[in-house]
């Protein structure tokens, strides 16, 4: 019995602890399947964030593409596209449309898929292709270039299919295109320009030229571009030519200057020129030179000094011969009016006293150059020529006159001034002795307040000459005796004078008179006339 009780009590204790091992068994279970179901949550977020990120690195890489200019697809081996940016729908049809699992026949034409067929095999074969087309836009309205590259996937050896990328070259072609055109104007410019243009390098070798130069020169083409800059230059201007390269290397540019051309038949031509030192597109220092031919101007400048010198002479022989003429009925108008040719000299000096004191007083500069204070002096003695113009019962009246011969006198103002303009002709410059003439003629009895004769003109109104004469010809007639009065004395006709500036005579010439008033006296002693009554006080 008690063997038999043995067993049992092993077995049981056998199923307890069968029983503790299907318990740690089930709680280490719980702990796995714990662990299990954690594990298996944590993947399952980490492969749903790593998904997202797939896809956001997705959009972003179709983001990136499809606001890239450039057409960017990709063709199977099929020529079925699997992708294609917003670029290439636009360039090949609607913004909306999807050209995805579309053939390349359907997307681009027939005519194109044509021309482009050659490359599309070479790149199916592994070879990178590069060529440029011509596209025109979907409305038709307009041609676009494009540059295309096919850029094959090659996988383990076998091609897969094809990249294509396009650019749009449309700017650059017709940027291309805008200077070609503005290249052909200037080409045509640069051949019609009269100026000889030429570009040498800094040995002086000659590059590039147009016609000008080439007819300047005298050698061809092929001729010039065997030659070198100093083969054109005389080497008497060696010298000058160093100064002006080292000027171009320092400044960038020289001239202008002049020098001579040896031409390619002897003869030496006068050339003008300027020159700018520019880099050439293998960076290379050339210069550049614009090369006037100055053989007609010299010519015509020779031939003006000719010309000139002609009518210089003209003139002077002219002038002469008006002289004489004038001089003439000048001794004719003295011999009438009983005056004698020391009257003429006194005058002439009078006034050339008083212009040069002018002058170094500083007044009327501007009219009282030497050339000009040498005409108004010569043209002095005119002052009274109009007086040939008077009736004898007038002019050589003994007495005074009445006042209907005073104004018959009066005319012989205008009378000389007529005969001097018209025998000046054309000349009507303040250099021409006989306009001088003229206007002293016809004004030197006008006064500073109006009140003369023969226009009633006053003020610097009155041509300087005139107002000069004035005074010069008061001073002699008071101090020359006439047949119906005596001589004035130096003083009182000083006082006279003195008396009327600003009335009869310009203020600022009777100042130069205070000046030079000796000097008048010792003219009038010099030259003054013979006198048969004793000359008296006023």
């Amino acid at each position: 019995m008690a063997q038999d009780i043995q067993p049992l009590d092993t077995a049981t204790a056998r199923i307890h602890q069968l029983e503790s091992a299907v318990h740690r068994l089930s709680v280490e279970n719980d702990r796995l399947k714990n662990i299990l179901s954690f594990e298996a949550a944590t993947m399952a977020g980490e492969l749903l964030d790593a998904e997202e990120s797939l896809n956001q690195s997705n959009r972003d890489l179709r983001s990136v593409l499809n606001n890239m200019p450039a057409m960017i697809g990709y063709w199977d081996k099929n020529l079925c596209n699997r992708f294609g940016n917003t670029a290439y729908v636009e360039w090949f049809g609607d913004a909306g449309t999807s050209i995805a699992g579309k053939h390349i026949r359907e997307v681009i034409g027939e005519e194109r898929y044509q021309l482009n067929l050659p490359y599309i095999e070479a790149a199916l074969l592994g070879e990178r292709q590069a060529f440029e087309r011509a596209i025109p836009s979907p409305d038709g309205k307009q041609v676009r270039y494009s540059l295309a590259q096919y850029l094959p996937d090659i996988v383990d050896g076998e091609v897969q299919g094809f990249y294509a990328l396009v650019s749009d070259v449309s700017a650059i072609k017709h940027t291309e295109a805008n200077l070609r055109e503005k290249d052909e104007k200037l080409r045509g410019l640069y051949e019609l320009s009269p100026l000889g243009i030429a570009m040498a390098d800094m040995s002086g070798r000659f590059i590039d030229f147009n016609e000008a130069f080439r007819n300047i020169c005298g050698y061809s083409t092929e001729e010039l571009k065997e030659l070198d800059y100093w083969a054109l230059t005389p080497q008497r201007y060696a010298a000058d030519e160093a100064v002006h390269l080292e000027q171009i290397k320092r400044a960038g540019h020289f001239g202008p200057y002049e020098k001579e051309y040896l031409r390619k038949d002897g003869c030496l031509i006068p050339v003008a020129m300027n020159g700018v030192l520019v880099t050439g597109s293998d960076g290379q220092p050339y210069i550049w030179c614009i090369v006037e031919d100055l053989t007609k101007r010299k010519h015509a400048e020779q031939l003006k000094r000719v010309l000139d010198e002609y009518h210089e002479l003209s003139l002077d022989v002219l002038d002469q011969k008006r002289e004489k003429i004038v001089g003439a009925l000048t001794t004719l108008s003295l011999y009438r009016d009983n005056e004698t040719g020391l009257h003429l000299n006194r005058v002439k000096l009078y006034v050339e006293a008083l212009a040069k004191e002018l002058r170094r007083a500083g007044c009327y500069t501007d009219q009282l150059t030497d050339r000009q204070i040498d005409i108004i002096v010569k043209a002095a003695p005119m002052h009274d020529l109009g007086k040939v113009g008077i009736p004898d019962s007038i002019l050589l009246k003994p007495g005074r006159h009445t006042s209907e011969e005073t104004v018959v006198m009066r005319t012989h103002a205008q009378i000389g001034e007529s005969i001097l303009v018209a025998v000046a002709g054309h000349e009507d410059t303040s250099n021409s002795l006989l306009v001088v003439a003229a206007l002293i003629a016809g004004s030197h009895h006008e006064k500073w307040d109006g009140s003369g004769y023969p226009r009633g003109i006053k003020g610097q109104a009155i041509p300087l000459a005139g107002r000069l004469m004035a005074l010069a010809d008061v001073y002699d007639a008071l101090t020359t005796p006439r047949v119906y009065k005596r001589a004035w004395t130096h003083e009182a006709a000083t006082v006279e004078i003195l008396g009327l500036k600003g009335i009869s005579f310009d203020p600022a010439i009777v100042d130069a008179f205070q000046q030079v008033e000796a000097r008048f006296r010792d003219i009038a002693l010099e030259l003054g006339d013979s006198v048969t009554h004793a000359p008296h006080d006023l």
